[in-house]
């Protein structure tokens, strides 16, 4: 929707335009609202995209760059009948599968109380802005997702190498306890033959003694 304000029909200064588009599923509550919203407006023309769809993202692009072509509301060339007009044959040539349907109410396109309406002819230049503008996007688009990817990629580098330094690091423990489990072991041992021997030295004496006193 295209309007401008303080709009007089006998006006011919062009004045700020006022761009607003609504879009919805049809299925769902949005869509509801818009159809009761626009229920005593007249189904001019529609299109249908045979192969891909464009994206919101490429209908927003294009109705951003109609808008911008010409920001100036004039009722003779530059009005709604022109925004409409030219968005609908631009989505025709950029999307080539698409196909625009005049309606039973088709006969009062570009008419205003049934006087026709002239519009300003700008879809080539519309196209080639659009084309340029979208190029950029996607150049934009396609550097900003390859920075999130690098990003991703550092940051699994960055796990990666934190779950290997943990590794490593149990890894250590788990070496460093056997040691000490061994060391405990030996000097289990150790101890245990060094009573060992006390004993006997103990049983040695005993018998020394003992030998001793049956000589006296």
């Amino acid at each position: 929707m295209r309007t401008g304000e303080n709009i007089s029909m006998a006006s011919s200064s062009p004045m700020a335009a006022s761009d607003r588009a609504s879009y919805a599923t049809a299925d769902s509550s949005a869509g509801g609202v818009l159809e009761n919203k626009y229920r005593k407006a007249d189904c001019i023309r529609t299109i249908k995209f045979c192969g891909v769809a464009p994206t919101a993202n490429e209908i927003a692009t294009l109705l951003y760059v109609t808008s911008k072509h010409e920001p100036k509301y004039l009722i003779s060339n530059t009005q709604c009948y022109w925004f409409a007009a030219t968005v609908f044959e631009a989505l025709e040539r950029i999307f080539f599968e698409a196909k625009a349907n005049d309606t039973k109410h088709s006969g009062g396109k570009g008419k205003w109380h049934g006087i026709p309406v002239p519009t300003k002819e700008s879809v080539d230049e519309v196209c080639n802005e659009y084309l340029v503008l979208r190029r950029a996007l996607d150049r934009e688009i396609e550097q900003k997702c390859r920075a999130e990817q690098q990003q991703e990629e550092e940051k699994r580098r960055d796990r990666e190498e934190r779950r290997a330094a943990e590794e490593r690091a149990r890894a250590a423990e788990e070496v460093a306890q056997r040691e000490r489990e061994e060391k405990e072991r030996e000097r289990e041992q150790r101890l245990a033959a060094e009573e060992k021997i006390a004993q006997l030295l103990r049983q040695l004496e005993a018998s020394g003694a003992g030998a001793s006193t049956s000589q006296v």
